[in-house]
């Protein structure tokens, strides 16, 4: 995949799963809410990492084109 095409889909690949998260978080009812308000923060950081490292392990590695 092209350098460029790949610095576009960084972000969305990112940012896509804790807004999703967000976006569940924010439909639930009023008491899941209140029991748990840091849900969603918990969980987007654990998606951060998740993502994260391969991203880093790829950028790290030597490539392999001849």
């Amino acid at each position: 995949m092209p350098r460029l095409i790949k610095r576009i889909l960084l972000p969305v690949y990112l940012l896509t799963p804790p807004g999703v998260l967000f976006l569940l978080w924010a439909t639930a009812n009023e008491n899941l809410q209140v029991g748990a308000p840091l849900a969603p923060v918990y969980a987007s950081g654990i998606f951060a990492i998740l993502f994260l490292v391969p991203v880093t392990f790829a950028r790290s590695l030597p490539s392999r084109r001849s």
